[in-house]
């Protein structure tokens, strides 16, 4: 498949120069097509001749951005962490202490439990 050229106008100068600085400085590609005055669809058809040289960016809406490492046991030793947990614990009202305690636990029934007696007396009473 071979790739056509585009029929939009060609940039001058000054207008790769300002592209090519602002792409540097990481603008977004509308700041950049604002500023020139072009379109998206023409940045992209530009991009295959006259800003061909512009540098891959990263994708995505971290790019570039480095995630923070996982904490280690030797920077969060347990006992820091199990002393810190107490700290947080004790400044806990009563009602927020039950409230967070029963958080992931099945809530008490409120209806009777059957035991296996109960039934084979009932189905033995009818």
């Amino acid at each position: 498949m071979m790739l056509q050229r585009s029929r939009c106008r060609r940039l001058t100068e000054p207008e790769l120069a300002t592209i090519r600085e602002m792409w540097a400085a990481g603008s977004a590609v509308s700041v950049i097509c604002a500023a020139v005055d072009m379109t998206r669809d023409a940045f992209i058809a530009r991009r295959l001749d006259q800003l061909a040289d512009l540098p891959i960016r990263a994708r995505g809406c971290r790019a570039g951005i480095p995630r923070m490492p996982e904490p280690t046991e030797k920077e969060f030793p347990p006992e820091m962490i199990a002393q810190r947990a107490a700290e947080i614990r004790a400044g806990w009202t009563e009602s927020e202490r039950l409230k967070r305690l029963s958080v992931g636990r099945v809530p008490p029934t409120t209806h009777r439990v059957v035991s296996r007696a109960d039934v084979a007396a009932a189905i033995r009473n009818r």
